[in-house]
């Protein structure tokens, strides 16, 4: 028995997928260079100059943008953005002989032959489609289902394709599904839709990540309605829908200040880029009243992983420290940066990233040479590089602290 399922029914010979990309060719790697350039060719403004808003009486399944009927969504689509990720998709999935569409075939349709009725549905989600109408290329593949992660597992095994499928968070069955070579720069995961992108808008962390570009008809579902227009406007805001309050969004996330920290790394990123956000005041007045509480009540999770791992970008050198002890002092004032910040920096932060840093009232924060750098413990975020899957949304795993393995066929 695997998965929960009898050996015979696992055993049953399955029809082979008919592969739609000639053997999938071309790595990503190979691919990706002029799929960028294709897309830089599309920009205006930062922006891909083809996008268009579309109704769902212009798509040809409205089953699969059904789940989010309740919502407030907007459709859209592009051209260029269709092109460029259809030709990614085409390209082989490590670990397999065949292509991320190969695999996307299969779980739509049962494992089967092309031309069997399509019965479930297959998103790209989050960061790779926000990036897409940046014009840029993201070769991290996440995807969502509409069926479970047991239907992906057992459709996937049955064509000999690497399988791992556990739960992730506060589960009994499992969740989570990845397709591929784990040792890879770009496997396939993801969880079914309802584990994050059916529930409220409140549960997602900013509107430009709650995007999903839905396969089956070639369109993006911008979930809140806002998503798109932030993004083409530069605009840094968080995913709520009318109604939906601060401390809602707040009390969603797995860890007290979680969701915050990722709010300061987007708004960073964006100003290390020379492209600043524009941001909502009385949002980021929240975040700042809502991590000054988490620093208080929940200081040694936060230093202990959540800051670390989240603001890893601004804590390998000065200039990114630089930049968040501005963010902080411009945004809470000094005496925020010296009474909760400067501590965890201390714990997170490499040693040559605080040389020369200098904190409120002229603290150093390098560190001193007389101490040895080599005895300071790791961080959780520096001893496990893949403790949780890097597009994972903290959001709907609230009070889990385990991963647990269940099944893995490799």
């Amino acid at each position: 028995e695997f998965l929960g399922i009898s050996s015979e029914k696992l055993m049953t010979s399955p029809v082979p997928v008919e592969s739609l990309t000639t053997a999938a060719a071309l790595t990503v790697e190979e691919a990706a260079p002029q799929l960028e350039e294709d897309l830089r060719k599309s920009l205006s403004d930062g922006f891909l100059s083809d996008v268009v808003e579309c109704s769902a009486a212009d798509v040809k399944a409205l089953e699969a943008i059904a789940p989010w009927k309740d919502f407030n969504y907007r459709l859209f689509r592009s051209p260029a953005a269709t092109s460029v990720l259809r030709s990614l998709l085409r390209c082989k999935l490590p670990g397999t002989t065949n292509s991320f569409e190969d695999v996307f075939q299969a779980v739509s349709c049962g494992g089967t032959l092309r031309g069997t009725p399509q019965k479930d549905h297959c998103y790209l989600i989050g960061g790779q489609v926000r990036d897409v109408l940046r014009g840029k290329l993201s070769t991290d593949v996440d995807f969502n289902y509409s069926c479970t992660a047991q239907d992906v597992a057992l459709r996937t095994v049955a064509q000999g394709w690497p399988t791992k499928f556990k739960c992730i968070g506060p589960v009994d069955v499992p969740n989570y599904v990845l397709i591929g070579d784990e040792g890879s720069s770009c496997y396939l995961e993801g969880f079914c839709i309802d584990f994050n992108a059916t529930k409220a808008c409140y549960t997602n962390d900013l509107t430009m990540n709650t995007l999903l570009y839905d396969l089956t008809n070639d369109v993006i579902i911008d979930k809140t309605g806002r998503g798109v227009s932030d993004i083409r406007q530069h605009a840094l805001r968080l995913s709520l829908a009318a109604g939906e309050t601060f401390a809602q969004w707040s009390a969603a996330c797995i860890t007290p200040g979680g969701e915050e920290l990722r709010y300061i790394k987007f708004f960073l990123r964006a100003e290390a880029k020379g492209q600043p956000h524009t941001y909502d005041a009385d949002e980021c007045a929240h975040v700042v009243a809502s991590l000054r509480d988490a620093l208080r009540t929940n200081a040694d999770a936060l230093s202990g992983f959540w800051l670390g791992y989240t603001l890893k970008d601004s804590l390998q050198d000065s200039k990114g420290i630089t930049m968040l002890h501005a963010w902080v002092e411009k945004h809470g004032g000094p005496a925020w940066w010296s009474e909760q910040w400067e501590p965890l920096i201390r714990k997170c932060a490499t040693p040559k990233a605080l040389e020369g840093i200098s904190g409120t009232g002229g603290n150093s924060l390098a560190v001193s040479k007389a101490a040895p750098t080599s005895q300071k413990p790791k961080t959780a975020w520096k001893a496990e590089s893949r403790t949780w899957p890097s597009w994972l949304s903290l959001r709907r795993l609230k009070s889990a602290h385990r991963i647990v393995p269940v099944g893995e066929v490799s």
